[in-house]
C-alpha cells in the first residue's frame, strides 16, 4: 500500500479482515483449548441417588399394657415429645383396688387365724399384736374363737377328770377295805381251827362249826370281790388317764390340721394381694425412653385397652436418627460403607436451606422385595447433624421422606463428555 492509496482502497479493507478473522481464530482456539484443559482437568463427582425417609436410629419402642383396662387419663398426645418416665396414661384401678383391700384384710384373718391356732397348739397366750391396731374386729373374734375353743376343751377334760377322781376315790376305798377283809379272814381262820379242835374232844358241835366254815367262804369271797374291784377300777382309771391325753391331743390334730389349711389360705392370699398390688401400682404407664410419641391406639379417657395391647409407640430420640433409603440395583456395586452423602429433605427446601451431610453406615446383604416397588438394597446413613442452621424450628423428625446422593467416585469433565462418543464408537459397526 502507497501513501498516495485512499481510505476506500479495497485492499485496505481486505487487510483489515483477514486481521480480525486471524484474531479470531485465534481466540477461539485459545477459548476451546482452555475449555479441553479444563475438562480434562477438572473433576465432577460420581453419584449414586436413593429415595427414603429419616427413621430413629433404634428401634421403634413399643409401650404394651400388660394388664390392660379402662383409660382414666391420657397424658400425652400423637406428635408430642415425652421423657423418659414421662406418664403417658393412667388405666381405672378402682375395682381392682377394692379387690385389694379385700384380699389384704383375708389374709390378715388368714394371719391371725394360724397365730390363734398356733397359740391352742403351744398351749400359751397369742399375739395379736401387729394386728390389733388396722384388725380389731378380727383379733376379737379370733381371740372368742381361741377361749371358746379352751373352754370346751376344759369342759370335756374337767368331765374326764371328775370321773378320774370318782374312781381314784373308789381305789382308795377298796384299799382301805381289803385289810378289814384280810383280818376278818384271819379271825375266821383262827376261830374255826379253836372250834374244831374243840369239836373232835366233844366240847363244840359241829354246827357250829359250820357255820364258821361258811362265814370265811364268805369272807373270802368278799375279799376277792374286793380286789377285783380293784383290779377293775385301776383300769378304768388307766383308760381315763388316756382318754384325757388322747382328747387333749385330738383336739392339737385338728388345730394343726385347721392350721395348714389356714396357712394355704394364706400363701394364696398372699399371691393375690402380689398380684392386685401390681396392678393398682402400676396403673400409670410411663414412658420407657426418650422420644416422639408415634401412634397412640387409646388417645382419650373412657377407651379400653386389651391385655398385652399396645399403649404407644415412642421413637427414641436419644439414640439419633439416620436415614434410610432404597438404593437402586444397578447402583449397589459402587456404593460401599464410609463414603459421604449429601441429603436433601422434602419438608425443607433444597434451595433455601441446602442439604445435610452424612456417611454410608451400611448396605443390605441383598435386594429387599416389595410388591409395591422394584427390588432394592437398603442403605442406611448416619447423618451428622439432626437440623439446619441450628434452629429449634429446623429439626428433623422421623418419617420425612427426601433423597440421599451418594458420592461413588470421582471423573473429569472430559471423560463425562467422551463417554457418549466412546459408546458410539464402540458400537459402531457392530450390527449384523
Amino acid at each position: 500500500m502507497t501513501e498516495n492509496a485512499s481510505p476506500d482502497d479495497p485492499y485496505l479493507d481486505d487487510g483489515v479482515i483477514r486481521h480480525t478473522l486471524n484474531l479470531a481464530a485465534l481466540v477461539i482456539i485459545m477459548v476451546v483449548a482452555a475449555a479441553i484443559a479444563w475438562a480434562v482437568v477438572t473433576p465432577v463427582d460420581e453419584i449414586a441417588r436413593a429415595q427414603g425417609a429419616v427413621v430413629p436410629t433404634g428401634n421403634v419402642q413399643v409401650v404394651d399394657a400388660r394388664d390392660g383396662g379402662l383409660v382414666q387419663e391420657v397424658f400425652t398426645r400423637e406428635g408430642a415429645e415425652v421423657r423418659q418416665g414421662a406418664p403417658i396414661l393412667r388405666f381405672n384401678r378402682v375395682r381392682e383396688a377394692a379387690e385389694l383391700a379385700t384380699a389384704l384384710a383375708n389374709r390378715a384373718a388368714a394371719e391371725i387365724a394360724i397365730e390363734r391356732l398356733s397359740a391352742f397348739i403351744d398351749d400359751r397366750a397369742p399375739d395379736f399384736s401387729a394386728f390389733a391396731a388396722q384388725y380389731p374386729n378380727l383379733v376379737a373374734r379370733e381371740q372368742a374363737a381361741l377361749d371358746a375353743q379352751r373352754r370346751l376343751l376344759g369342759a370335756e377334760m374337767s368331765t374326764v377328770e371328775q370321773q378320774i377322781v370318782a374312781r381314784r376315790a373308789q381305789l382308795a376305798a377298796i384299799g382301805e377295805q381289803l385289810p378289814a377283809f384280810e383280818d376278818e379272814i384271819r379271825a375266821l381262820t383262827a376261830s374255826r381251827e379253836m372250834i374244831e379242835g374243840l369239836a373232835t374232844r366233844g366240847l363244840a358241835s359241829q354246827l357250829r362249826v359250820a357255820d364258821l366254815i361258811e362265814q370265811q367262804a364268805r369272807a373270802n369271797r368278799a375279799f376277792a370281790e374286793a380286789r377285783g374291784q380293784r383290779l377293775v377300777t385301776m383300769g378304768q382309771l388307766a383308760e381315763l388317764d388316756v382318754a384325757m391325753q388322747g382328747r387333749r391331743q385330738r383336739a392339737q390334730a385338728e388345730a394343726a390340721e385347721h392350721r395348714v389349711e389356714a396357712g394355704v389360705r394364706f400363701r394364696s392370699l398372699t399371691e393375690q394381694v402380689a398380684t392386685l398390688r401390681d396392678r393398682v401400682e402400676n396403673a400409670v404407664v410411663t414412658a420407657p425412653v426418650s422420644g416422639l410419641v408415634q401412634s397412640l391406639p387409646a388417645p382419650r379417657a373412657g377407651m379400653v385397652v386389651n391385655p398385652g395391647g399396645t399403649v404407644a409407640e415412642i421413637v427414641p430420640s436419644a439414640e439419633g436418627l439416620q436415614f434410610e433409603a432404597r438404593l437402586s440395583p444397578r447402583d449397589v456395586g459402587f456404593v460401599t460403607p464410609g463414603q459421604r452423602a449429601r441429603v436433601k429433605v422434602d419438608a425443607y427446601d433444597f434451595s433455601r436451606f441446602g442439604a445435610l451431610t452424612g456417611e454410608v453406615v451400611s448396605v443390605s446383604a441383598t435386594t429387599v422385595s416389595d410388591p409395591r416397588t422394584p427390588p432394592y438394597y437398603r442403605l442406611r446413613i448416619r447423618l451428622d447433624q439432626t437440623g439446619f442452621r441450628d434452629d429449634p424450628g429446623l429439626q428433623l423428625q422421623a418419617g420425612m421422606t427426601g433423597e440421599a446422593d451418594v458420592t461413588t467416585g470421582a471423573k473429569t469433565v472430559f471423560r463425562y463428555l467422551w463417554k457418549p462418543i466412546y459408546t458410539v464408537l464402540d458400537l459402531a459397526f457392530t450390527e449384523r
